[in-house]
């Protein structure tokens, strides 16, 4: 995400959301989170202070700087090409059969970056139905070591951004290696 990203949308309101909200929370200077879901009448009393209750996706993603998919959706709950140049999409969608939380079709007009390149084209739903219409896995701008390491490229802030996890161990590895190379830095 732009290192100035105000607005934060979370599609979902179970556990998964919330996780994720507590730990995108403090990196930015959030200036405005929404958040929504099917279900968040029932919940709408326990969204923590400072988050407002969105009545759609469409509402809660629009003018968002990053957009945090965690639902357990099967099918699309919005579509990333309706979002600003500079914005990010997450998905980490569910179990479900070729589960996709943005339309396999978008995929190619979005810089696409993924948790590990070798299994996740193969695993996710979006991208392995994105091949119909065309996607093919070889535009993968980089998954989370190259990001890490800074051997992808970085989105072009031209079309939207979107980083597809499939939750691989790999992603807390990659985070036990950067606290890792901190604390020696910090030793030093």
């Amino acid at each position: 995400a732009a290192p100035d990203a105000r607005v934060l949308a979370i599609i979902g309101s179970g556990a998964q959301a919330m996780a994720h909200l507590a730990l995108v929370r403090p990196l930015r200077a959030w200036g405005e989170v929404r958040l929504t879901s099917p279900r968040l009448a029932a919940r709408a009393a326990l969204l923590p202070e400072g988050v407002s209750a969105a009545p759609s996706a469409h509402a809660a993603v629009a003018g968002a700087d990053v957009v945090l998919c965690c639902t357990s959706s099967g099918t699309a709950v919005m579509d990333p090409r309706t979002l600003e140049p500079h914005a990010l999409v997450t998905s980490i969608s569910t179990n479900v059969a070729d589960a996709h939380e943005v339309p396999p079709e978008s995929l190619a007009a979005l810089d696409v970056y993924c948790d590990y390149r070798a299994t996740t084209p193969a695993s996710a739903g979006e991208m392995r139905l994105a091949a119909r219409h065309g996607w093919s896995a070889d535009a993968i701008r980089g998954d989370l070591g190259e990001l890490l390491t800074h051997a992808a490229p970085p989105p072009t802030r031209e079309r939207p951004a979107f980083f597809r996890s499939i939750g691989l161990g790999l992603e807390d590895v990659q985070l036990a290696l950067a606290i890792l190379r901190l604390h020696r830095q910090e030793s030093a």
